[in-house]
C-alpha cells in the first residue's frame, strides 16, 4: 500500500483514506450527528454513533457494549508480568511487545535531547517545553505543532474555496 500516515506509521490503499484518517491525528471532527450535538473525525465513527438515536438499536448498543465491557473484565488472568513496572498480560506475545517500550525510545526531542518511548509522550513534551505550536494558518488563527498538520488543515480551507465556487447562483 502506498500511501503511509506519518504519525502512526498505518498504510492506506488511496490517498483520500490517508486524509480522512490523519483527521485523528490534527483534531478535526468535521462529521457533527444531525440529532444531537455531537462531532467526528471519520465518517464511520458518525454513521456507528447514529445508530443509537432509534430507540431499538440504542438498547442493542447499550448491551453490546455492556456484553464487551463483561468479556473485558474476564480476563482477569494475567500470568505474564512484567518486571519493571506492575503491568501483566494474557499473553506472551503482549508482553514482549510491552517491554519493549522500556527499553526502547525511539522519539527523540532534538531541543533538549531526550528520548521517547511514545510519539505522543515527545508531542506532549515539546509543547510544553519548547514553545507549542509554531506552524500557524494564514487563513485562520489555528496552530499545529507539525508542519504536516498544518498542511493537512489547509487543504480544509481550500475544499470551502473550491464548494464555493461550485455553489448554484439561484
Amino acid at each position: 500500500m502506498p500511501y503511509q500516515c506519518s504519525d502512526c506509521d498505518k498504510y492506506f490503499v488511496n490517498e483520500v483514506y490517508l486524509l480522512e484518517h490523519q483527521k485523528i491525528h490534527i483534531g478535526e471532527k468535521p462529521y457533527q450527528c444531525s440529532h444531537c450535538d455531537e462531532c467526528f473525525a471519520l465518517k464511520n465513527q458518525i454513521v456507528d454513533h447514529q445508530r443509537i438515536h432509534s430507540e431499538e438499536n440504542a438498547i442493542n448498543y447499550v448491551h453490546k457494549k455492556i456484553l464487551l465491557q463483561d468479556q473485558i473484565k474476564n480476563l482477569d488472568e494475567r500470568p505474564y508480568q512484567c518486571t519493571d513496572c506492575e503491568k501483566s498480560f494474557t499473553h506472551r506475545v503482549g508482553l514482549a511487545a510491552h517491554q519493549r517500550k522500556h527499553k526502547e525510545k525511539p522519539y527523540h526531542c532534538s531541543d533538549c535531547d531526550i528520548f521517547f518511548h511514545l510519539k505522543e509522550t515527545q508531542v506532549t513534551h515539546k509543547i510544553r517545553h519548547h514553545g507549542g505550536k509554531p506552524y500557524q494558518c494564514n487563513q485562520c488563527d489555528k496552530t499545529f505543532i507539525r508542519k504536516s498538520y498544518l498542511i493537512l488543515h489547509q487543504r480544509t480551507h481550500n475544499m470551502k474555496t473550491t464548494v464555493k465556487k461550485y455553489q448554484c447562483s439561484h
